[in-house]
């Protein structure tokens, strides 16, 4: 399946500005809805103080979210029996790379910011597809970022809602449960928002009459247009 994306400013600034995205009417309004119920949700957590357990979380059997201090403690990391590490950290050390690869553990890094002007659509397909591959076979994975908050916390959502047939609400909300630390930056809400949508518009467009077109486990790579 293909999802088409839109210009990522549009939806954030015309939910800003309450005006309608010429062309995009049919779109915008649950984007809008959705972002709106999210912001709101996560505001009136960001007023409280969490703080870093310090170790890894599990989201879904064997797909973990951490920080980076976390993420550096690789025997303890073997001892848990990791096999995959992902880090969305903007930079990452050779020596880091070397600690995993010398105790078996697979590692990728796929650089993200945590910041409003980033676009999560650049390379978001690259670290969902490694989540997957992880899953698949068979493996324990950890997903961290500087702190486990923003970045981390986007691309495990954003695998839910492509291959577990999440909304990003209760993607999200559940992550919060199971990490009460997380919280996306506004514009990963609104990637998030529209990754659903496009998801929806996907399985309906794609499935033969008569039959729905679920996202499931064991399903190929989405090519994810973007």
């Amino acid at each position: 399946m293909a999802f088409e994306f839109y210009d990522a400013s549009l939806y954030l600034d015309s939910y800003i500005s309450g005006k309608k995205v010429s062309g995009q009417n049919l779109i915008v309004p649950e984007v809008q809805r959705q972002l709106q119920d999210l912001t709101t949700f996560f505001d009136s957590r960001d007023q409280l103080c969490y703080s870093d357990n310090c170790r890894p979380d599990e989201i879904i059997t064997n797909l973990f979210i951490s920080g980076y201090n976390s993420a550096i403690q690789f025997e303890q990391l073997k001892e848990q029996g990791f096999t995959h590490v992902l880090n969305v950290n903007s930079r990452v050390s050779l020596e880091h790379i070397d600690a995993y690869e010398s105790r078996g553990i697979k590692f990728t890094h796929v650089p993200m910011e945590d910041d409003l002007g980033y676009d999560m659509r650049r390379n978001f397909n690259a670290a969902i597809a490694f989540i997957r591959m992880a899953i698949i076979d068979g493996g324990r994975i950890l997903v961290h970022c500087q702190v486990g908050k923003s970045r981390s916390s986007t691309v495990i959502a954003a695998y839910l809602i492509v291959f577990r047939d999440y909304s990003a609400s209760t993607a999200l909300k559940e992550m919060v449960f199971k990490r009460p630390m997380i919280s996306p930056n506004r514009r990963f809400l609104q990637f998030l928002c529209e990754l659903e949508v496009k998801v929806k518009e996907s399985k309906r467009t794609d499935a033969p009459p008569g039959k729905p077109n679920l996202v499931v486990e064991d399903k190929s790579m989405p090519n994810l247009k973007i």
